[in-house]
């Protein structure tokens, strides 16, 4: 989860800056509304994105005794055991108790910006004008526009000090529906306060929505630079409610500055097409990557064939794991650590002579992990230091990364990986679970005889 909101911070980024450096200041102004909303939303979507990228799994050497099942890979990261993973769990409490803190008290204060002029327009004086409804506020107000109302101040309206062009600015505003970008944007930052790159968001819309609003009164009124005049004249230090449009901001020169520009219609074009490839770049750099396996290059293992015994077997094996049931109400969570070496020999055994289906009837489930030295190479052993590929385990205890380069690959008799699925614990921190064994681990299991065929897990 971590992973995914770095890249929704770095994806965030990557569309802010190239806004800023390629649209900003061009006179496309409908465009560039779209363009940070749209940003906004594969910011979000972009980590989910699956590209697939075919590999050639490891190739394993076929084994008779080799039982398969689909539901022990699936389920690997569930196997009970000797693996020692660090506790987690507390971090995770404090961090989340931390986030709904904060979130909390933004949701407050988002409801009450929200309520604000909702609150003032029920109290206040309406009255429609040209299709529109003014709110007639008897406080000391800058026009502003929330929804579909504007608010003006009732003694200037009445007296008619407010100018065509304030209203037309305010109109747009209205017209526009620039409010639910402010309140989507708001409420983005209430959930996802610790990305800083939406505050930026949120100052880009509100200056492109004033820029929206400038262009529809010069393109009704004409006049750049009397109106020009007039804001200079109206400019005012604040800004009425949060989720408002006022009239007066402090963006004031970069707003002037626009009304002079022109841009070409082909330089329009030209830029507008310079988002498709960055955009399947930022898909190809943060999307999730999915590996395809090359089923020509994978040697499966061989499922064991057996001729069907008698169906008393399935009883003595049932026979044998009472004893376990009976003794210790969590025996499916503690058999592999409860049961005794003969009497996992002898289910083995049994369970060996078994079909399908009298497998299936059991609650047990067995795996031939390996059975011969497999040593990595030192080109291997270089890759497994990648810490977004590899989890390590070293002798069953889980280790960081660098810790492999205290090792050459001639210290290890075995390795195993396997890739973790989308339910694994740890799916998206790093994509194989990979276990190492040194060679005096080795020596020490082949002399105990835990190397081989053994108990993997109870069936739920």
């Amino acid at each position: 989860m971590i992973f995914y909101f770095l890249k929704f911070i770095f994806c965030s980024g990557i569309f802010l800056l190239c806004f800023k450096l390629v649209f900003e200041k061009e006179k496309m102004h409908h465009f560039k509304r779209y363009y940070l909303l749209v940003s906004l939303l594969f910011s979000f979507l972009i980590p989910q994105f699956e590209i697939p990228s075919a590999f050639i799994p490891e190739v394993y050497p076929k084994q008779e005794n080799l039982i398969y099942t689909e539901h022990v890979f699936e389920s690997y990261e569930n196997i009970p055991s000797t693996f020692d993973e660090p506790e987690s769990e507390n971090a995770f409490v404090w961090i989340t108790l931390i986030y709904s803190c904060i979130s909390g008290i933004l949701v407050i204060r988002f409801l009450k910006n929200l309520i604000g002029p909702v609150s003032m327009a029920k109290h206040a004086e309406k009255h429609r004008l040209k299709g529109r409804t003014l709110i007639l506020c008897n406080q000391e107000i800058s026009p502003f526009c929330f929804l579909n109302w504007i608010f003006v101040n009732k003694s200037a309206f009445n007296k008619n000090k407010i100018e065509a062009k304030i209203l037309t600015h305010e109109f747009a505003h209205a017209d526009q529906k620039h409010s639910l970008d402010i309140i989507l944007i708001e409420l983005l930052l209430t959930l996802c306060w610790f990305n800083p790159i939406l505050f930026f968001y949120r100052n880009a819309i509100r200056l492109n929505h004033e820029f929206l609003a400038d262009e529809a009164v010069l393109k009704q009124h004409g006049d750049p630079h009397s109106y020009q005049q007039l804001i200079l004249h109206h400019v005012a230090p604040n800004t009425n409610f949060v989720l408002s449009h006022s009239f007066n901001f402090l963006t004031l020169k970069r707003r002037l500055i626009m009304m002079t520009v022109k841009t070409s219609t082909f330089s329009r074009i030209i830029k507008q097409i310079s988002v498709l490839p960055m955009l399947m770049a930022v898909i190809l750099v943060f999307g999730e990557k999915t590996f395809a396996q090359l089923e020509e290059e994978w040697i499966k293992p061989a499922i064991l064939k057996t001729h069907a015994p008698k169906q008393d077997i399935v009883g003595e094996v049932l026979a044998i794991l009472s004893k376990y049931q009976e003794s210790n109400p969590d025996w499916k969570k503690n058999l592999p650590k409860l049961i005794s070496e003969k009497d996992e020999k002898q289910i083995e055994g049994l369970y060996l002579k078994m079909d399908k289906t009298q497998k299936d009837q059991l609650p047990i489930v067995f795996l031939d992990v390996f059975t011969e030295k497999k040593v990595p190479s030192s080109e291997q052993i270089e890759s497994f230091k990648d810490e977004k590929m590899y989890g390590v385990w070293i002798d069953g205890v889980r280790v960081k990364n660098d810790e492999l380069n205290n090792f050459t690959n001639s210290d290890f008799s075995h390795f195993g990986k396997s890739r973790l699925t989308k339910t694994a614990k740890h799916y998206g921190i790093y994509v194989y679970h990979l276990s190492l064994m040194t060679n005096t681990y080795w020596d020490k299991k082949m002399e105990d005889g835990t190397i081989g065929y053994r108990l993997l897990f109870v069936k739920k």
